[in-house]
């Protein structure tokens, strides 16, 4: 994969940008503020659809623009691509693939795809577990570009029953139709962080040993509150079958308080 050339026009710093990286390694030098790292980060959410620093697109726009646009050309798999994003104050963002409107912008993923090393990355083992579940989530998406749509669909069926939770007077056979659209979704997404924890292990003890003391060694486990811990091997079905049982040990556990 290689990036030919990148436009921006009304994102972060840029009013405009037109640049053509050397094929070879590019070094961005720069005073601070001069635009280095918001022009990796267009690269990357050109790749991600997401802002490798945690912010909503609006925060992506120039303060003096209604929308910003992000192109570029990219040589995948053989083949010459055009990836064009539009993100606007008001309304969804717009994707473009080859000159095509995208009905799904999570079409564009794999297209581009870019690896990143951040000082933040550091925060992976000091700050709590959502911060790791996205990045093995993050990993999914660049390993198997479909992983987008079940996360995209996990996160929706979560706050849609959340959104049933919250009405009240909750109908005990509908709630039981979301969790098992939860479950379903969330086996899904499970599933694929405990594959890329199988891949990630045998990588993780290399490099570990490569800097640590003769017979030290790192494992790797996903941890589930529900359930037991995992070295990943589980299938989709299975995640699906313990979450759907603690959704109703929860349910369970809920009524019994409220019954006190």
């Amino acid at each position: 994969m290689r990036v030919e050339w990148l436009s921006l026009a009304g994102f972060r710093s840029y009013a405009t940008l037109d640049w053509r990286p050397d094929p070879g390694v590019n070094l961005l030098l720069g005073d601070n503020g001069a635009g280095k790292t918001n022009l990796l980060e267009a690269i990357a959410y050109l790749g991600s659809l997401k802002s490798f620093r945690r912010v909503v697109d609006t925060e992506l726009i120039a303060d003096d623009a209604e929308s910003a646009v992000l192109r570029a050309g990219v040589v995948s798999g053989g083949s010459d691509h055009l990836v064009e994003i539009e993100l606007r104050r008001r309304g969804a963002r717009r994707a473009q693939l080859d000159k095509t409107a995208l009905r799904r912008t999570g079409d564009l993923i794999g297209v581009l795809r870019a690896v990143w090393f951040l000082p933040d990355d550091l925060e992976l083992v000091k700050r709590g577990p959502s911060h790791r579940r996205e990045f093995l989530d993050d990993l999914a998406v660049q390993l198997w570009p479909g992983a987008y749509a079940e996360q995209v669909e996990f996160v929706r069926a979560l706050r849609q029953r959340n959104a049933f939770l919250r009405m009240g007077q909750v109908d005990d056979d509908t709630l039981s139709v979301w969790d098992a659209r939860l479950a379903q979704s969330g086996g899904r997404v499970l599933a694929r962080r405990g594959r890329v924890l199988q891949l990630l292990g045998p990588e993780l003890t290399a490099a570990y040993q490569e800097i640590a003391e003769e017979g030290s060694e790192v494992l790797v486990s996903y941890d589930v509150s529900w359930g037991e811990s995992t070295s990943g091997v589980e299938s989709a079905a299975q995640f699906t079958d313990g979450l759907l049982e603690a959704l109703e040990k929860s349910r369970r556990r809920d009524y019994e308080r409220r019954d006190r």
